[in-house]
């Protein structure tokens, strides 16, 4: 099934987004479904006749992660350190690091350039989880010209990964 435009955007790399409401339940009935774009976050209802959308729920972002590579650095109020950004979405990434992180910490990551990709700079990210060397970080807060910045990156591996097959955009988002 083709993935609607994103209306704000004009770009495809939309998900299914879980409903919200009675109301969307009952849209839904009617074919009509809430996606969210991956690019610029806008959520949106589109008409899908004959949809069918499995309750199976691989993840619960809201938000795919696409795998990059970028290195960054990072400072909290107890530590400052290196790290990896193993994948990235919109809202979030998860980073892998030699340093002791915990749930609940604050952090300034500055990414460095990295495969032409351009430098990204989050204000502010909350660490959620940890699992050994590896952090789920939120991102709190980052100017909009890091957002820009930080679309230009998921859309340029969305198509790396559109082009080599390993696009996870026909996963759907699963229905509440």
């Amino acid at each position: 099934m083709e993935h609607p435009v994103c209306p704000r955007c004009d770009k495809d790399f939309t998900r299914r987004s879980g409903r919200q409401s009675a109301w969307e339940r009952l849209l839904s009935t009617l074919d009509v479904y809430p996606f969210r774009c991956q690019l610029c976050t806008h959520r949106f209802f589109c008409f899908q006749r004959g949809a069918q959308y499995m309750r199976y729920q691989p993840d619960q972002r809201e938000y795919l992660r696409v795998p990059t590579a970028i290195p960054v650095s990072f400072l909290s109020e107890r530590a400052k350190g290196q790290g990896m950004i193993v994948n990235v979405s919109m809202r979030g990434c998860s980073m892998e690091s030699p340093d002791q992180l915990q749930p609940g910490d604050i952090l300034c990551l500055s990414g460095q350039e990295a495969n032409g990709l351009p430098p990204i700079t989050i204000e502010a990210a909350v660490v959620r989880c940890c699992l050994k060397q590896q952090a789920g970080l939120e991102f709190l807060r980052m100017q909009n010209g890091e957002q820009d910045k930080l679309r230009q990156v998921i859309e340029g591996q969305e198509k790396v990964m559109h082009l080599a097959g390993h696009c996870r955009r026909s996963i759907p988002w699963p229905a509440r």
